[in-house]
Formats: structure tokens, C-alpha cells, sequence
């Protein structure tokens, strides 16, 4: 069987008080990522600790290089959808809607930060998918990425979401800026087309569009 066996280990930590937080596991991480029981069929259950689930993180970076793994993670959507649960927990406790246990707080939160777990999403700059933009204007000769572009997905959605800023200045719900406007006047440079999308409910968004831009 083509999988790698996670030595059953016992990690302890001081919980506060005289309390110890124990955790230990006996699962098996197979060579695609999904974690399965090693107990008897009869006794196997759907539910795997915290530990598990650090294993789980640790070989997933091991094999991708980090440890951002995507909500709807296709290879195991359970660890997708536990990954989204610790971010979420987190903002909760940042925006002071929920407060962390003293287990999460002292050992688990920690653990998961230290083998570069990330709990917020930093966006790509705008320079980094300009260049995305420019490159993919150069192998295709123009620049009208599909919303599901397949060789980078992300470029599509944002491109896409350039649109929608663009659509909601020119309808009035956005306020302008300096960098906003900059941006704008680069991507209508290249050849990327705004306007596409663009409701014409309002008649002074096209002549608005022409003095901004010509």
C-alpha cells in the first residue's frame, strides 16, 4: 500500500493550572494526502484530532511547499474545510466575536504558525498580476483572460474583479483615487478592456468613460 505511516506519538504541553493538554494519533497520511484510520473497521471513525490534522498540514507542505491549502481542497475537502475553520476561528477572536481557549491560544494556534500556517489571506499585488496580464498578453496576442483560464485560474478571477471596480466607479458606488485611477489608465494601456460588463442604465457612463480615457 502506497502510503506513509505516522508513528503513534504522545506530545504534551502545559494547559494552565496544574491541567497537561495530551494528544496522540495512530493514522496513516497516504501518498495523495487523505488521512486514514489504522484502527479495526469496526471501531474506525470519521473524526480526526487536532493532531491528525497537523500531520495531515506538515506532509501536504512537504509535498507543495507550503501550508495553503484551499477550502474546497480537492484531494480531501475535510481538510479543506478544517484548514477554513481555524481561519475563521481566528477572525472571530481578532474581531473579539469569539475567544480562543487556552488550548488553541497557547499550543494549537502556535504550532500551526510555526510550520507557516497562514490564518489571513494576503492578496497578490497588483504589479504581480500586471505582469501575469503582460505575459499573458504576449502568448495570446491580446488581453481578455477567460474567467476560467486554466492555466492560472487566479488571473481570470482577477480580472474579473478589475471589472467590477472599474463598474462600480463608473456607477457612482466607488470613489476615485490616485492608485485606483493609475491602474486603470495601465490596464486600459495594454488593452485590457474595463468596460466590459458594464451596465449602461446610467447615459452619461460612456461619455464619462471617453473624457477619463479618450
Amino acid at each position: 500500500q502506497n502510503t506513509k505511516h505516522l508513528e503513534t506519538k504522545k506530545m504534551d504541553s502545559n494547559h494552565g493550572n496544574d491541567g497537561r493538554y495530551s494528544i496522540h494519533t495512530s493514522m496513516t497520511v497516504t501518498a495523495e494526502g487523505t488521512l486514514e484510520s489504522n484502527a479495526k473497521s469496526q471501531d474506525k471513525k470519521k473524526t480526526f484530532s487536532f493532531h491528525d490534522r497537523y500531520q495531515q498540514l506538515l506532509a501536504f507542505k512537504t509535498k507543495h511547499g507550503h501550508c495553503d491549502v484551499k477550502r474546497n481542497y480537492a484531494v480531501d475537502q475535510s481538510f479543506g474545510r478544517w484548514c477554513d475553520s481555524q481561519r475563521e476561528t481566528y477572525r472571530h477572536a481578532k474581531t473579539g466575536r469569539r475567544e480562543l481557549s487556552r488550548k488553541k491560544k497557547y499550543f494549537e494556534f502556535p504550532l500551526l504558525e510555526a510550520v507557516g500556517f497562514r490564518f489571513e489571506k494576503q492578496s497578490v499585488p497588483f504589479e504581480k498580476r500586471f505582469q501575469d496580464l503582460l505575459a499573458f498578453r504576449s502568448r495570446y496576442g491580446h488581453c481578455n483572460v477567460p474567467w476560467a483560464h486554466t492555466d492560472d485560474p487566479a488571473l481570470g478571477h482577477w480580472c474579473q474583479g478589475q471589472r467590477i471596480s472599474y463598474r462600480k466607479f463608473m456607477l457612482g458606488h466607488r470613489k476615485m483615487t490616485l492608485e485606483l485611477g493609475n491602474r486603470f489608465r495601465r490596464l486600459k494601456e495594454v488593452g485590457f478592456r474595463l468596460e466590459i460588463g458594464l451596465s449602461s442604465s446610467r447615459g452619461d457612463v460612456q461619455k464619462l468613460h471617453n473624457n477619463l480615457y479618450g
